[in-house]
Parts: C-alpha cells; sequence; structure tokens
C-alpha cells in the first residue's frame, strides 16, 4: 500500500484531524513563514502573474499537479489510481489520457510558453489560490489532491468527488472539479504515450 500525504492521514483518523494533519504536512515548504499563514497563501497566489518568472527553486518539479486516490478498495477495483496531470515551468507536461485512465494510460508533451501562461491564468481565475488549505474527504473513498507550487511554498487541497448531491456534499470540491476538467482539455500539440511506471505513483519529492 503506498504512503501519500493524505492517505497517511487515514491510518489515524479522518475529517477534522485529516485537515489539520494535510495542512501541516503539505505546507513544510513554505518560502514565507512555513506555516501556512496568510503570508504563505499571497505568496502562493502570485503563481497566477504570468509576468512573474519561475525561481530557480521550481527547477525540475511541476508548478502544478494532482492525484486520483482510490481510497480503501478490495481486489479488483478500477477507481483511477495514479497522477492525473502535473505540467512543468518549461511547459513540460505529463497527463492520463483521460481522468478515468489514471494509473493506467499516459501521455507526454511540451506546452509552448503562452500555454503554460494560460495554465497561470485559468489557476487564478478558479480561486482555489484564496482559500484555505483544505481535505474534506468522505471517509474510505475515493479522492483527488490538487497541489501548486510556488518557489518553496507547497499547497495541496483534497476532495471526494462525486459527493455533490449526497449527504456528503462539503466533501466534494467544485473548484477542484472545474480544474480537472480545464486542464484536462489542454494537450501538447507534441504528445506522445508515456510509460505507465513512474506515474501510478505518488511523487514525494514534489511536496518537498
Amino acid at each position: 500500500m503506498r504512503r501519500t500525504p493524505v492517505r497517511a492521514i487515514r491510518l489515524f483518523a479522518f475529517s477534522v484531524v485529516a485537515v489539520a494533519v494535510l495542512a501541516a504536512g503539505c505546507n513544510r515548504g513554505t518560502s514565507d513563514r512555513g506555516d501556512g499563514s496568510a503570508d504563505s497563501a499571497g505568496s502562493v497566489a502570485e503563481i497566477a502573474n504570468a509576468g512573474l518568472a519561475f525561481s530557480e527553486d521550481q527547477a525540475g518539479v511541476p508548478f502544478v499537479f494532482m492525484y486520483a486516490d482510490p481510497g480503501y478498495v478490495g481486489p479488483g477495483s478500477n477507481r483511477p489510481d495514479g497522477l492525473l496531470l502535473a505540467i512543468w515551468p518549461d511547459g513540460n507536461m505529463v497527463r492520463a489520457v483521460s481522468a478515468s485512465q489514471a494509473g493506467r494510460a499516459y501521455s507526454k508533451g511540451r506546452l509552448t510558453a503562452a500555454e503554460v501562461g494560460e495554465v497561470r491564468r485559468i489557476l487564478g481565475e478558479s480561486g482555489i489560490l484564496q482559500m484555505s488549505i483544505e481535505s474534506n474527504v468522505a471517509p474510505d473513498r475515493s479522492f483527488e489532491a490538487f497541489t501548486v507550487r510556488w518557489g518553496k511554498t507547497v499547497r495541496t487541497w483534497a476532495h471526494s468527488p462525486g459527493f455533490e448531491n449526497t449527504g456528503n456534499a462539503s466533501s466534494a470540491n467544485v473548484r477542484i472539479t472545474e480544474l480537472k476538467k480545464r486542464l484536462l482539455a489542454i494537450t501538447p500539440a507534441d504528445s506522445v504515450p508515456e510509460p505507465v511506471d513512474r506515474w501510478a505513483s505518488y511523487q514525494h519529492s514534489w511536496y518537498k
């Protein structure tokens, strides 16, 4: 079983405890105070300004990435399980061929500078950069973790999609759902098939 920033929390508790631990764990690399404070929130919001250059701290690390986790499932589950998408400052993009194929089939290509700027604009328009750090996932169910990185500042939001019209509606985050839809609509013109192995598991170094 893989250990992830969110799944590790599941070993101990859910709901309120999950929120607190995820917030602490996913912000240990902040470039401001390192405590998830308003200062670090203001810093990461700068990612939406395409006129600002990425810092050297971004080298080799995506500035936006998203994972799908099946939660606790039995053998033979077909729930998405792995990287959904990752985009690097230089335009490199790895993505599942579709949301349902996370962990099963990938493509890789390079976005133009204009397309990277568009991704940053989409992040700004989504409103997620102004949200407090949240992990309100439904116990034992599948979830998605959306992360942005600006310099050394790392922020993650997690939710359980598909619960919008249920008693667990608070577990679904419409901003994450819309971001997934808009970012997976982007496909580099030079995309080629990409081996699955690396992307079917979490890249823990991206969170440091």
